[in-house]
């Protein structure tokens, strides 16, 4: 997922100078075609932001970072709830709505359950998940996902149909990395806690013999 994920931007980021050549960076891997997947140049420009002093900061930096957010774990069907702010940078940038389609069509994927198969969804899935209308739409939409690499699929048009055979995951939630940070913690202090009682039993066997 490097060219995806933008993994160039990330490091551009994480080395620029200034908050101002951090938010260019970030400007240019958002208008950047190749790149659908947010959550790391978001982690990175959020971290860099938080190391600035306030003042130092651009007007308009947190709309920037609500629409990395909105491309990294939401859907069409939140761009209503974003501020004004992130609604014109939508409306300014007409590629960052199709990316968030995309997206959004990755979503209504892993909602599915993928079988050696695949799995099959109609059209008019498609069109409820991402908010459009018609047989065109949907299949304009499906295909730029496969050029993109972003997913396998077959179109049945007599069928109104399409069949999914691989795709890409987008970034978790933050909720989800919460909860496995909690799972890896707990489990770390089991295997500590197992691995003292070991040592303690092998310490014992040492002494009696």
């Amino acid at each position: 997922m490097g060219s995806l994920g933008g993994a160039a931007y990330v490091a551009e980021v994480q080395q620029a100078a200034t908050v101002t050549d951090a938010l260019s960076v970030v400007q240019s891997g958002l208008e950047d075609t190749s790149v659908f997947f947010y959550g790391a140049l978001l982690s990175a420009f959020q971290a860099y932001v938080g190391r600035e002093n306030a003042a130092a900061v651009p007007t308009g930096t947190s709309d920037t970072i609500a629409l990395l957010k909105l491309l990294a774990f939401n859907t069409v069907a939140d761009v209503a709830a974003t501020s004004d702010g992130v609604k014109t940078l939508l409306a300014q940038n007409p590629c960052l709505t199709g990316k968030l389609q995309l997206l959004s069509l990755l979503t209504l994927f892993s909602q599915h359950t993928l079988t050696p198969d695949g799995m099959c969804l109609s059209y008019g899935d498609v069109e409820r998940a991402l908010g459009i209308h018609g047989t065109v739409s949907v299949q304009r939409t499906v295909l730029h996902a496969v050029q993109q690499r972003l997913c396998v699929a077959r179109l049945n048009e007599r069928e109104r149909q399409m069949r999914v055979y691989a795709y890409e995951s987008r970034n978790v939630a933050p909720e989800d990395v919460a909860r496995l940070k909690e799972r890896v913690a707990q489990w770390t202090d089991y295997a500590e806690a197992h691995l003292r009682d070991i040592q303690s039993s092998c310490a014992r066997c040492v002494l009696g013999k």
